[in-house]
């Protein structure tokens, strides 16, 4: 079995690179966990919490990526589940962010606080088997009642969180790809 993280580093890896290459994106700044830091110095722990200050009494998740805008609201947070999980670590992942009203990161050896915006999009995403009900589950019970649900104000709005699955990482995080590509065009003619 692969080391638990790697395809989540080389995807933002891959984030890193594509942000920057675009001058339209460059007020997005991206912060990923399980990456090369040596490559890239924007790998980093970004912790969910609950408060206005993160502590360990109030810290209630790590997220994988978030790009952040220049203004300190969190555009984007995808959440990558490298090993099939249950239905129960998904909605964990879930709710724990869905009780949380802000995002916190050590950068140059002091916290950074981001906040939720009404559009901030939430992804958790990951691998299931093939071979019974899990896919189907995901999409047709678990999403459309999640979407139901009310949250905080000053949490991820549950309309906004989607659940991208399929039987194998290197198709999750091909479809990633493509709504990272989409939310965040690049300019026609820019073929970096």
């Amino acid at each position: 079995m692969a080391e638990q993280g790697v395809e989540t580093g080389a995807f933002g890896g891959w984030l890193t690179e594509y942000l920057q290459s675009s001058p339209e994106h460059r007020d997005y700044t991206l912060y990923f966990d399980h990456g090369d830091k040596l490559k890239y110095a924007n790998v980093l722990a970004t912790k969910a919490f609950c408060g206005d200050a993160v502590s360990n009494s109030n810290r209630l998740a790590d997220v994988d990526v978030v790009v952040v805008r220049s203004d300190g609201v969190a555009d984007l947070i995808i959440e990558i589940e490298e090993r099939p999980c249950s239905p129960k670590k998904i909605l964990g992942d879930v709710l724990a962010l869905m009780l949380c009203n802000h995002l916190a990161a050590r950068i140059g050896g002091r916290q950074t606080y981001f906040e939720f915006s009404n559009k901030t999009t939430f992804i958790v995403a990951g691998i299931q088997p093939g071979k019974g009900q899990r896919l189907t589950k995901i999409k047709t019970i678990i999403e459309p009642r999640l979407h139901g649900i009310a949250a905080p104000a000053d949490s991820i709005d549950p309309a906004n969180i989607q659940l991208i699955f399929a039987e194998q990482i290197y198709d999750v995080l091909a479809q990633l790809r493509e709504i990272v590509v989409e939310r965040f065009p690049k300019a026609k003619g820019d073929m970096s």
